[in-house]
């Protein structure tokens, strides 16, 4: 019978929410009862505190502590006093009898969680007493978890508790695995199983055939199930590019002119382990830097002595680049993997058909935004294995994120980003397998950050006008002799430019003191700077100062008119 009917009240909605009519004595009730409960507990602390000042670890400090923690769960200054409170117990009790008390404090957490499952203070302390109980049951352990996820499967808390419990308790992967599998068929908008099992696959068989492609067809389930649920299709996501790149070499670059010696890799490396040995006659140390001096990089750079002549690159034992000191030396490795990693025959046939799936999913959905996103995605995978005279889809994954920005405007900047990051990709790689390095134009593309920054080191001439861009680092920009920045929306440089760069073009811009363009200055070969365009041309004694600041340079301060 409920409290309603027992008690002849009638209930009403409000917000959503059960409401029960009350009279004023009935209020007065509960207002005298809620001072009540007041007054004891603080009562209660009152005593606490002198008990925690006295440092008193008696039966009556057990028993206040606990009365104000069933009070209040996250009071976090009793349960580290309780803490030391088994501490003081560990010492003065036998093995056993401490085992005893651990169970009670266990106890103590598990009725604070039904009334707060997520007391960030219980959870942590529950985990406190598991490590310092001496048979402490893991198994059973595991059990009050999945009880809980059972009754929340979103509570954060209890997943973080239970990988604790996993890991301290040595239970294998397969069985978690198989829990997931539970969790998400049971409710395939469980993200925290979804993200669970992506940790687990991590270290588990991820990279095995068999399992990405029983992954793929459990994701598919999902994302057709319920197309507007994001947790399907970020796994999806997370499966396509979820494996590792290896630490491969991308290209080798040698610049005759500098003398500069340059290496990109596929991930950040220490300098310690560029693995790239250069031979040379004469003497004179190779040193390998990073821009910026980063201690980790995935270019690095090595300057080389006038009185040194390079002979030849040794990439590894098998691997060996002879270089002619009269000409510029590059040359792409495993391009295959600078964009996504490796995926195999296999699979891509499978995504072939995912692809047909969910452009039929479209026909029926073309608003979902995240089989479009997702489409997108597949189609990068398949074009990656073709020569890029081949690619297919190149335009179509464009044409994607501008459907995606038309869709979900909130989202703008993201979708501008992706496209942005796709296109330079496609640019550098038109450019790339022809071996040209000359000069690459970037300009007009709508971009708002510049990615791959790394795979523009050895171009001589980068052309990014007419862009979206309000900052850019260029200091990867090693080779660089002329740069292209006008008409972007640059406030400032943070970093100092390339010491080759001789012609800068930064018209048109927001550049409004000396202060912003102060990185330029080192760059010893500048020779020509246009600045026309920018705020900064309108105070004489700034234009003047930026003069004195770049004394052999030929600064354009208007359209035409040198000053």
């Amino acid at each position: 019978v409920s409290y309603c009917t027992r008690y002849k009240i009638t209930p009403i909605h409000q917000h959503g929410r059960l409401k029960v009519k009350t009279t004023a004595e009935q209020q007065a009730e509960k207002k005298k009862e809620k001072d009540k409960k007041l007054a004891e507990y603080l009562l209660a602390c009152e005593k606490f505190f002198h008990k925690k000042k006295e440092n008193e670890y008696d039966a009556d400090s057990d028993s206040v502590s606990r009365q104000l923690l069933l009070s209040n769960a996250d009071f976090y200054t009793v349960w580290n006093f309780r803490k030391e409170l088994l501490l003081n117990y560990k010492i003065l009790k036998s093995e056993g009898e401490f085992h005893e008390v651990c169970q009670l404090e266990l106890g103590l957490t598990e009725s604070c969680l039904k009334s707060n499952p997520k007391s960030y203070g219980a959870w942590h302390h529950r985990s406190w007493v598991l490590l310092n109980d001496p048979e402490s049951d893991w198994e059973k352990e595991l059990k009050l978890c999945k009880a809980y996820l059972q009754l929340d499967d979103r509570n954060f808390h209890c997943w973080d508790h239970r990988r604790f419990v996993v890991d301290h308790g040595k239970f294998p992967a397969d069985g978690e695995i198989k829990f997931t599998i539970d969790l998400i068929n049971n409710n395939f908008s469980n993200y925290s199983s979804w993200q669970y099992r992506s940790k687990l696959l991590t270290h588990h068989s991820s990279k095995e055939e068999n399992t990405l492609l029983a992954e793929l067809e459990l994701v598919q389930n999902a994302t057709f199930t319920d197309p507007s649920d994001q947790s399907g299709w970020l796994y999806y996501q997370w499966l396509l590019g979820g494996s590792k790149r290896g630490r491969d070499i991308m290209y080798v670059n040698y610049d005759k002119e500098q003398k500069v010696f340059l290496v990109c890799y596929t991930q950040a490396l220490e300098q310690s382990e560029v693995s790239v040995d250069i031979i040379t006659e004469g003497e004179g140390a190779i040193i390998w830097e990073s821009p910026g001096m980063s201690r980790f990089s995935r270019l690095w750079s090595a300057k080389l002595q006038d009185t040194c002549k390079v002979v030849a690159v040794k990439l590894s034992e098998n691997d060996k680049i002879s270089i002619n000191e009269s000409s510029d030396l590059f040359q792409i490795k495993n391009f295959s993997t600078w964009f996504l990693h490796q995926i195999s025959p296999t699979v891509l046939t499978y995504l072939q058909r995912e692809l047909c799936n969910y452009e039929e999913l479209l026909s029926l959905e073309p608003d979902s935004k995240w089989t479009l996103l997702t489409t997108a995605h597949i189609m990068k995978y398949l074009d990656s294995k073709k020569p890029f005279h081949e690619k297919i889809y190149c335009n179509k994954i464009l044409e994607s994120y501008d459907r995606l920005i038309e869709l979900d405007p909130y989202r703008r900047n993201y979708y501008l980003d992706s496209k942005g990051k796709e296109v330079v990709e496609q640019k550098i790689s038109g450019q790339v397998m022809g071996g040209d390095v000359g000069s690459i134009d970037l300009s007009c593309l709508e971009l708002i950050s510049l990615t791959h920054k790394e795979l523009l080191a050895p171009f001589k001439e980068i052309r990014l006008s007419k862009n979206n861009l309000t900052k850019l680092d260029a200091k990867d920009f090693i080779c660089c002799r002329r740069l292209y920045l006008d008409h972007n929306k640059l406030k400032n440089f943070n970093d100092p430019l390339p010491n080759c760069l001789e012609y800068l073009d930064i018209s048109n811009n927001e550049i409004g003191k000396l202060e912003d363009v102060f990185m330029i200055f080192p760059s010893s070969k500048l020779s020509t700077l246009l600045i026309a365009g920018n705020p900064i041309c309108n105070n004489a004694d700034e234009i003047s100062s930026l003069k004195r600041a770049l004394p052999t340079a030929e600064i354009i301060t208007q359209d035409g008119i040198s000053r």
